[in-house]
């Protein structure tokens, strides 16, 4: 399940689309206690969050590479989502025309 964090916030996926966007939200997730079913009420401590562009594999033409980034850090978060947010993510599907990504998830 989701849970929630005991400081109030929402747990789960979230849709970043702005770079300043992913701090923020990973400001409320890092370092924070996530109460989920597994947990119970005591939760557990929130150490890494996961940025990720949507695609397995591929490479950003900056090249940025593609893929699940871990992030332990709020400004961390900020800096891989402006490689990611705006640029052009080249994948098998995509071909080496690419295809702009507008939108990050961070969990």
């Amino acid at each position: 399940g989701r849970g929630h964090f005991k400081n109030g916030f929402q747990g789960g996926v979230h849709i970043v689309r702005h770079a300043d966007e992913a701090k923020d939200i990973a400001s409320k997730m890092l370092g924070q206690t996530l109460v989920t079913k597994q947990t119970g009420e005591e939760g557990k401590r929130v150490d890494k969050v996961f940025l990720m562009d949507g695609c397995g594999r591929g490479h950003f033409k900056n090249g940025f590479q593609g893929g699940v980034h871990i992030v332990r850090h709020a400004d961390e978060a900020k800096d891989i989502a402006s490689k990611m947010l705006g640029q052009t993510l080249v994948t098998k599907q995509t071909g080496e025309e690419g295809k702009r990504v507008d939108k990050v998830f961070l969990m």
